[in-house]
C-alpha cells in the first residue's frame, strides 16, 4: 500500500500577500509525493513565488478530512503525525523557488 501525499492540500501552503492566480501567485512541483508507507524520507517539493511581490510562507503536512457535504480538505487545525516538512516557514522574493523537504 502507497501512502500518497498530494502537495497544496495535504501540504498546506499559506502566503500572505494574496491568493494565487492564473498570472501568479505559488506553485509546488511535484503536485504529488508517492511512497510506499515507510520511515524515511520522501522527497523535496520545489514552491516557486510567481507574484510580482515578496511572499512569506508556511508550509505544513495536514491530515485529510471530508466535509458533511462531500468536499475532500486539508484538515488546517491539526498537523499530520509523523510527516515533518523543513523549511516550515520562509520568504520568497518575486521568482525565487525554495526546496522543501518531506
Amino acid at each position: 500500500m502507497a501512502a500518497v501525499l498530494t502537495a497544496g492540500a495535504a501540504l498546506a501552503l499559506a502566503s500572505s500577500g494574496g491568493a494565487a492566480t492564473a498570472g501568479g501567485g505559488l506553485s509546488i512541483s511535484p503536485a504529488i509525493l508517492q511512497q510506499k508507507a515507510a520511515v524515511g524520507p520522501v522527497g523535496p517539493v520545489t514552491v516557486v513565488n510567481r507574484s510580482g511581490h515578496s511572499l512569506q510562507v508556511t508550509v505544513a503536512a495536514r491530515p485529510w478530512i471530508q466535509t458533511t457535504a462531500g468536499k475532500v480538505e486539508a484538515d488546517r487545525r491539526r498537523a499530520l503525525p509523523g510527516v515533518a516538512v523543513s523549511p516550515a516557514a520562509f520568504s520568497l522574493a518575486p521568482g525565487a523557488s525554495q526546496a522543501v523537504s518531506v
